[in-house]
């Protein structure tokens, strides 16, 4: 594996460093690579999700915290300079053998570092039952990223009122509970969070390194105005006289949203906290003209099965979440 460095330029924000994952997985060869930052208190949401109803823009507003989307699926995560940002990118279309070859590779590290870390769930990592690490995934070119947190010193109290969970979340776990399930590396070990990070590169890169240069830098930018862009940031917004919402186990928090006219779809969108398997705007572009009933949604999800496209979600329980 190959450590990705960056040039001395100063703590960057958030959208510097997505900006630079996707950078790397198109223009450096070598694979795999590892590329790691820490960030000022910063919210990132999913792609798949609506910044509104996730993220307390009017206390990261108050607070100073950042908020910016990411280009790969999953639900809100919170960073500040008490932890670390992990990235893998290898290359191959298989995204769930990437992530299991992700937790193979990070969590032997972690274990050797002396964190007695077990991979659970559809993306964490935890030690004794609670969580220290969660990860996103997407697929690029012809690559795989695979991106995580690891806590070590995190503010709870920013965590915990920057991001808005769901109420169906609150209700079944209640805010102390959520910060119970979160655990921090610091309370596990003595071990600076340098000194984590310097041994994680030396366990999984050893001397393999690969030097990003200013120019480099200059054409990172460029793709940084993507994020920046309010489009992308706040999502198109659409018409829509049909939404329907829950909870898919195996799968994550979903919303459709459907815009009908006169019984037949005119346009679909989905959004939550679930992760992409496939190019979703195929998806949801299949049932346009689709009369608004379960017999015709059955039989478009004969050529477009749900599960090549998202991952975890069957067709059963995407034709309950709308019609039951």
């Amino acid at each position: 594996m190959y450590f990705v460095e960056l040039p001395d330029i100063g703590q960057q924000k958030l959208s510097f460093y997505l900006s630079a994952e996707e950078y790397v997985a198109d223009n450096v060869k070598e694979s795999p690579l590892f590329f790691c930052w820490q960030v000022e208190p910063t919210v990132i949401f999913g792609r798949n999700q609506n910044v509104e109803a996730e993220v307390n823009l009017t206390y990261c507003r108050e607070h100073g915290i950042n908020v910016f989307r990411r280009k790969s699926g999953g639900g809100c995560v919170y960073a500040d300079l008490g932890n670390v940002m992990l990235c893998y990118i290898v290359d191959g279309d298989d995204v769930s053998r990437t992530y299991a070859e992700y937790v193979s590779l990070f969590g032997t590290a972690l274990r050797q570092l002396g964190f007695d870390v077990k991979a659970t769930g559809r993306n964490d990592f935890t030690i004794e039952g609670r969580k220290v690490s969660g990860a996103a995934f997407y697929h690029k070119g012809y690559r795989n990223i695979v991106h995580s947190t690891l806590l070590y010193d995190t503010d709870f109290e920013n965590m915990l009122q920057s991001i808005t969970p769901p109420q169906v979340k609150l209700q079944a776990n209640g805010v102390e509970s959520v910060r119970s399930r979160v655990a921090l590396l610091k309370d596990y070990s003595d071990i600076p969070l340098p000194q984590i990070i310097t041994g994680l590169r030396s366990l999984l890169c050893g001397d393999n390194v690969i030097r990003l240069t200013k120019d480099d830098v200059s054409r990172i930018r460029e793709i940084e105005k993507t994020y920046l862009d309010p489009d992308f940031f706040w999502g198109k917004g659409k018409h829509w006289n049909v939404e329907r919402t829950g909870r898919i186990d195996g799968c994550g928090d979903m919303t459709v949203h459907l815009s009908v006219h006169r019984g037949r779809v005119d346009s679909m969108h989905i959004e939550g906290d679930w992760f992409d398997r496939g190019n979703v705007r195929d998806f949801v572009d299949a049932f346009r003209g689709v009369p608004l009933e379960k017999s015709a949604f059955e039989a478009r999800l004969v050529d477009f099965p749900t599960d090549k496209y998202v991952a975890g979600l069957s067709g059963d329980n995407f034709l309950k979440l709308i019609f039951d």
